[in-house]
């Protein structure tokens, strides 16, 4: 921000007043529209010139200014151009010590000029007579003009490798330079060397340049399977494993109360066969009903037997397969007991009560031998009826199992196209194509997220192509697909910044035999719950709890895995410097981040995101700088 002040100003009634004007530089990151939100102003004047008089609060705010930012054009890009906008030039400075062979030597390119200089991107230095490496950045901005400018040092440690007169070579940057709407190159004077001879051992650059690219896999085993806790028939299994246990615990309960009753078909049995009888007279023939009554609501499986109406029980019995003249004596014999049992004295004389009572129970148990014989009939025509309807139901179930085939065939042939992109970068990297191949691999992972060996071939290929960013989530993905990989394993620490973090660790754990472990737990504790209720004996607390307890202690450990390997909210800082305190340029710097560092994306505003670097470490970082895992 730009402070300015403006003192004995003269206002619109020829009063003095003092001005003060702030300003903030904006640096769009990406092309869309934006809106400026409103600044606010509160300050507070006291009500009178004594001391100790009150002060009253007043707010002011601006207009919201709306933005449109047009993207970068395509034509006249150079190849090399990595993002920077503006107007700057180049400035090449080395340490003015001897250097030898094989002791460093510092070297500083300077980029001046105006626009977001703290963003800018380190320039290339290549050069054949020494290796170079990136040794910090510097920045200084001055903020006291209206156009942000300053300058930004980029330092290299140069490891000299032949002796003799040797020169840093020209270094070209390029920029946009938004005034004039194109794109343009600022260069570097070569810089002479003076290099001495030193105990360095001398190398073949031939050699030395031919450097061996890292082995990928050759051969594509498609996707790793999901984990059994993404799969619906896992938790069905956990779900319905206490089931036999409840069934069990039901069916005991229901043959206790079912031991202590009589069903009414043999109740009606020990009517006739019982001698002498319990009930005599009208007590008789109400008992004898009530038997015959819940005999045939038991045979013909409904609630109660419906015999109200005249012909109403006929009825209902021919539609169960009884034969007309077995449905008309059974409602003939239910009627004449119901007129025994509540018809009075007249219904049966009290000489011969018993004995036509008696009779009417006989009638009764072959009624009901009758109507339990034909009725059988009706379940075998029920049994072909539904049949038919079986068959005919059948076309939704025969749809449904194709589109799961056609789905199926889908999958596979995505499974095909995969296979055939791995094959594709394969080729190319044996070939010394690496950008090729990293695309192939790039679009292998896009068909099929989970084929963890087109991740690690992804990653390799990108490291070959001094991409660090992309070699690192390639591995990343690899490993948490497959913890126990042991080539992903051991090319993660080729970059540090990837394994110090604590979001960067991979437990070495398999994830699929945990939760499998967890499941078996629980079913065998339902299993062993089950088998000793069912023997009769109590269920054996102590095993059962033991069982459940580790079932319980796997179930959370796979829960906790799961959180460890999941890549969703991590991502990896492609470009190094530091994090800021808000999500603008002008926020105060914080701790710096390296190329590789693995973050968690806590949240994201615009193109800024706020990252969690580790042991609390927490600050905004532009979206240029991130690759997030999962895109």
């Amino acid at each position: 921000p730009t402070h300015h002040a403006y003192v004995n100003r003269a206002g619109p009634n020829g009063g003095r007043f003092e001005a003060h004007v702030f300003q903030r530089a904006i640096f769009p990151l990406a092309p869309g529209r934006y809106d400026v939100p409103p600044a606010s102003l509160t300050y507070s004047l006291p009500l009178s010139r004594s001391f100790f008089s009150r002060e009253e609060s007043f707010s002011k705010r601006t207009q919201r200014v709306s933005l449109m930012v047009r993207p970068l054009p395509d034509e006249g890009r150079p190849a090399t151009f990595d993002g920077a906008v503006g107007r700057y030039t180049v400035a090449v400075a080395a340490d003015a010590t001897p250097a030898r062979v094989g002791d460093p030597l510092r070297v500083t390119v300077t980029v001046r000029g105006t626009g977001n200089v703290n963003l800018l991107p380190r320039p290339r230095l290549t050069m054949d007579w020494a290796t170079a490496v990136p040794a910090g950045e510097t920045v200084n901005i001055v903020t006291t003009s209206v156009r942000v400018r300053g300058q930004k040092e980029f330092a290299w440690l140069l490891t000299p490798r032949r002796d003799g007169a040797q020169q840093i070579p020209v270094i070209r940057y390029d920029f946009f330079d938004p005034d004039a709407a194109e794109y343009a190159t600022a260069s570097s004077e070569p810089v002479p060397v003076r290099i001495a001879p030193g105990t360095l051992a001398q190398v073949d650059d031939s050699v030395a340049n031919a450097v061996q690219p890292l082995p990928i896999r050759a051969v594509y085993r498609g996707p790793v399977a999901e984990p059994p806790a993404r799969h619906a028939g896992y938790w069905l299994l956990g779900l319905f494993a206490p089931v036999p246990l409840a069934a069990v615990g039901a069916s005991r309960a229901w043959r206790r109360r079912a031991n202590r009753r009589v069903p009414p078909a043999e109740r009606l049995r020990r009517l006739t066969t019982a001698r002498p009888p319990t009930l005599v007279g009208v007590q008789r023939a109400r008992q004898a009903r009530r038997v015959l009554v819940g005999a045939l609501a038991e045979r013909l499986r409904v609630g109660a037997v419906p015999y109200a109406h005249p012909g109403q029980l006929a009825r209902v019995l021919r539609r169960s397969g009884v034969s007309p003249e077995a449905s008309r004596e059974t409602e003939a014999v239910v009627r004449a007991l119901e007129h025994a049992a509540y018809g009075g004295a007249a219904a049966v004389p009290a000489a011969a009560a018993d004995d036509s009572i008696a009779a009417l129970e006989r009638r009764a148990q072959a009624a009901f031998d009758t109507v339990d014989r034909e009725a059988s009939q009706r379940a075998l025509a029920s049994r072909a009826l539904s049949e038919r309807r079986r068959w005919r139901s059948m076309g939704p179930l025969v749809l449904l199992v194709a589109a799961l085939g056609a789905g199926w065939l889908g999958a596979q042939a995505d499974r095909a196209s995969a296979g055939e992109l791995f094959a594709t970068g394969v080729a190319a990297y044996a070939e010394g194509r690496h950008a090729v191949a990293r695309d192939a691999f790039r679009s292998a992972t896009s068909r099929e997220p989970r084929a963890a060996d087109a991740w690690a071939n992804y990653g390799t290929a990108a490291w070959a192509t001094a991409d660090t960013a992309a070699a690192v989530a390639g591995w990343q993905r690899a490993l948490r697909l497959e913890p126990m990989s042991a080539d992903i394993r051991a090319r993660l620490p080729r970059v540090p910044a990837a394994s110090y973090t604590p979001h960067g660790a991979v437990p070495a754990i398999p994830l699929a035999p945990l939760q499998l472990a967890a499941m078996v737990a629980w079913v065998l504790a339902c299993v062993g719950a089950t088998w000793s209720l069912a023997r009769g004996g109590r269920i054996a607390l102590p095993a059962v709890i033991a069982a459940m307890a580790t079932a319980a202690v796997l179930g959370a450990g796979s829960a906790w895995l799961e959180r460890q390997l999941d890549p969703t909210a991590l991502a990896v800082i492609s470009r190094s410097g530091s994090m800021r305190a808000l999500p603008a340029l002008g926020g105060d710097p914080g701790a710096a981040v390296s190329v590789g560092e693995i973050v968690r994306v806590v949240r994201q505003e615009g193109v800024w995101y706020r990252v969690d670097a580790g042991e609390n470490t927490l600050g905004w970082v532009e979206g240029q700088r991130v690759l997030p895992l999962v895109r």
